[in-house]
């Protein structure tokens, strides 16, 4: 068998596209080959194309999403923080207005009362709690004057 070809193939394909009279059969032959090959390529390529296509497709919809998701974080934060500092000024305002009135009620009664009137700055600094636990003993003194 030299270069692994098998003497009754060869002798097949000798007989059969050997002679003058086979010459067409075997240019047949040939060009068959020959478009399967090309039609396979063009086969090939375009499926190289489609998921090239595929592929640049899944990588613009992934970069999207990454944008969109950027985005909406970006836009929740800034919406969140506006809404944080007018919740904060809203309440600290609510915060300011009570306190002011329980500062004002104290000075109020202990005017009444005869005692040295705190400054407002000296109010300000405590504790809400601390002004109505004030503004109750001052009331507590009231009632208990005029009983």
């Amino acid at each position: 068998m030299i270069l692994g070809i098998k003497p009754t193939v060869d002798f097949a394909f000798k007989k059969i596209f050997g002679s003058p009279q086979n010459a067409a059969a075997l240019i047949r032959t040939i060009e068959i080959i020959s478009e399967r090959t090309e039609d396979k390529q063009m086969y090939d390529q375009r499926e190289k194309a489609q998921r090239d296509y595929e592929w640049a497709l899944s990588g613009a919809k992934e970069e999207g999403e990454r944008l969109g998701l950027e985005k909406g974080e970006r836009l929740g934060l800034e919406k969140g923080e506006r809404l944080g500092l007018e919740k904060g000024e809203r309440l600290g305002l609510e915060k300011g207005l009570e306190k002011g009135g329980l500062a004002g009620k104290i000075q109020l009664l202990q005017e009444l009362l005869g005692e040295t009137q705190s400054s407002i700055t000296e109010l300000r600094s405590l504790t809400s709690e601390t002004l109505s636990a004030r503004l109750a003993e001052l009331q507590q003194q009231l009632r208990d004057r005029q009983s």
